[in-house]
Formats: structure tokens, sequence, C-alpha cells
């Protein structure tokens, strides 16, 4: 169901499905470690990765500032977040307080222990994961919750970034929150919508796949789409890059439209956004086992053509295999944006290697 990097590699992928997480190593083409859940009704739908360093993060005062930790997060079906020491391949901690599926999860870049899952129960909620250990357990604590308001559905994908974020929905709406000063004073917070942008032409008639907020790159490479969203639903035939701060509740301000295949009807498919020296590219895999590669950020926006529809842009690149014909349901990039991991519905995993 889901795959990712671990933080600042190129070689060490997670892959989630089933009961079980599978490590694999890209440069020796096997799986080098494998993490099982107790539970046998665990099916993991999403993962998330961070990696936490000093003192401060690691909320050890005896630990040097060059000591380090990487952990990652998993969820599914059963509503509980384990948190998994991926160094001694152990899960030191969950995190209850969903009572349905959770579909996504996502760290922060600025604070390392802070995560946002969003669950079927119809909540979004922010959690501090506290010590990477299980003898600190009155460290992790659940921040904050937002709400989805009573005319939103069930929310499918979120992105996070600089205060704010970014939720879609299994109807189409899209979401807006700023986190607010609360965080972190003890009981969790309730955090209500700043924006709803409905279901319609606009943005998404159907169930959101994925959403991702422009300008995560490191500082010093500004870009003329920074601040903007980037949303798919799995209904339409294209992938929005749109602007919040000029989008109504009636119409959105896009900026680009990039061609995407038809759905047949499925749902669920993730990309990836790399942001890097200046470009911006989007890397997804479609209904067909293809990967499509979209360098967005050269500056070429979409036309207002004369029906008032946006023009619609081809992907700059498609790869392709003999092999790979079925559905990709999440991709991985390289911290070196030189491998791509592809996991495709039918339990297969590929991987592509710029040579």
């Amino acid at each position: 169901w889901a795959c990712d990097f671990e933080p600042e590699s190129n070689e060490l992928v997670a892959i989630a499905g089933s009961d079980m997480v599978l490590f694999l190593n890209v440069q020796q083409a096997r799986y080098v470690k494998k993490y099982t859940h107790v539970e046998p009704r665990e099916e993991f739908k999403c993962l998330a990765w961070t990696s936490l360093k000093g003192p401060q993060e690691l909320l050890d005062v005896d630990a040097s500032e060059d000591s380090t930790c990487t952990i990652l997060a998993v969820a599914g079906r059963l509503g509980s977040i384990k948190l998994v020491n991926v160094l001694q391949n152990q899960c030191f901690r969950h995190l209850f307080g969903h009572e349905k599926q959770i579909r996504k999860l996502q760290f922060s870049k600025t604070y390392k222990r802070w995560l946002l899952s969003a669950s079927d129960d119809m909540s979004v909620r922010l959690w501090d994961v506290g010590a990477p250990n299980n003898k600190q357990e009155n460290t992790f604590m659940c921040l904050a919750k937002f709400v989805i308001p009573p005319s939103a559905s069930m929310p499918t994908a979120l992105s996070a970034y600089g205060g704010d974020v970014i939720v879609g929905c299994a109807e189409g709406q899209l979401i807006k929150y700023k986190i607010g000063k609360m965080i972190g004073d003890g009981d969790a917070g309730v955090i209500k919508h700043k924006e709803l942008y409905p279901s319609g032409d606009e943005w998404h008639e159907g169930y959101v796949d994925d959403v991702f907020i422009l300008g995560q790159q490191e500082k010093g490479h500004r870009h003329p789409l920074d601040g903007c969203i980037v949303s798919r639903g799995s209904a339409d035939y294209e992938t929005l890059i749109w602007k919040p701060k000029s989008s109504t509740k009636k119409d959105a301000d896009i900026a680009i439209s990039l061609e995407w295949p038809e759905s047949a009807e499925q749902e669920g498919l993730r990309f990836k956004v790399v942001e890097k020296d200046g470009h911006k590219v989007l890397v997804a895999g479609d209904y067909d086992g293809q990967i499509q590669i979209y360098n967005f950020g050269d500056g070429r926006l979409s036309r207002t053509l004369e029906d008032n529809s946006k023009e619609v842009l081809p992907a700059t690149k498609v790869l392709s295999h003999p092999m790979s014909s079925k559905l990709i349901r999440d991709i991985a990039i390289s911290e070196d944006s030189r491998t791509i991991v592809a996991v495709d519905s039918a339990n297969n995993v590929f991987i592509w290697q710029c040579t």
C-alpha cells in the first residue's frame, strides 16, 4: 500500500502492506529486514519516516549533538499508530486515539517529533511522538485534533508545512487549517478550519488521492509557485496546481493543470513532489504500471482557453516496462533523485534507476 525512503537515504526503503513492513536495500536489490505486527487483523495502509538528532529532539540530556535515531510510523485498518525503532526493529510505542482506519501519515519537517494522521473517523490529529524508547512513556501526547466540518467528507490525504495544513476528502472537498499557539499546552487543542474549498468542477468532484504544499525546498531557492497546492482527484483527468491565497470558495485560481489518465474507478494513488535546486517535479505511478514524470517548475503555466478551461500540460516523461502493467499505489524517490521505487496492486516492487 505504501513505500518511502529513509530520510536522507539512497538505499533503504520501507514498504508497508498486510500486517508487515519490509525494508528493501535498493543497492543490493533485496530485503534486509522485516517488521511484523502481532495483531493479524492489522493491514497497514500508510507510513512516514522521521530522523531525530541531538538531546533536544531525542529528549535525552545525555545524548550528544551528533546522536541520531530513525523512527518509522506505520498505521492502517486498526486505527492505532505503531512507532518502530528501525535499528532495533521493534515497535516501542502505540499511539491510540483514532477510532477507525488511518489513511495518511506525515511527519513535520520543522518539528521532527510532530506527526499528523488522517482517519476514517472524520478527524485529523497532531501528535508529539515523544522519546524514541519505551522507558519515557510520559513524553508523547496528542497535541491537537482538527475538526472536519459537517459539510465535508472523510479525510483521505494531507500535507503540512510552515503552520499550514491542507486536507483532501473522499468527496472532493479540500480543507485548510492553521496550527495555532495552543500546541504543547497539555491537553489536545481543537483546531477549526480556516477555509473549505468545495467539491465540484473548480477543484475535484470525487476522492482526493493526494495533496502537497509547495515551497518545502531548502532555503535560498524560492520559486514563484511556492505556497501553491498540488492536488488530484481520482475522478479527474488532471492534477491541479492552484493558488490558495487568490482562490475563493467558488473559483479556483489554477496556475497549472497536468494531464492524468482515466482512473477506471480506482482510488488512493499517491504522488511525490521533488523540490530541489530550483526545480519542481511531480512523479506518480498510474493505473497501467507506468511512471508519469512532470517537470512543472520550468516557468510554463497553463493558458486559459476560449471556453474558459485551462490548458492541460502533458507529462514530461513516461517510464514503462513490459513487466509493470498493474496499478501503482505509491512511489518513493531517493535523496539524490536517481532511484524510484514503485509498489503495485499485485504486490510487486519495481526499482527504476538513473544510469
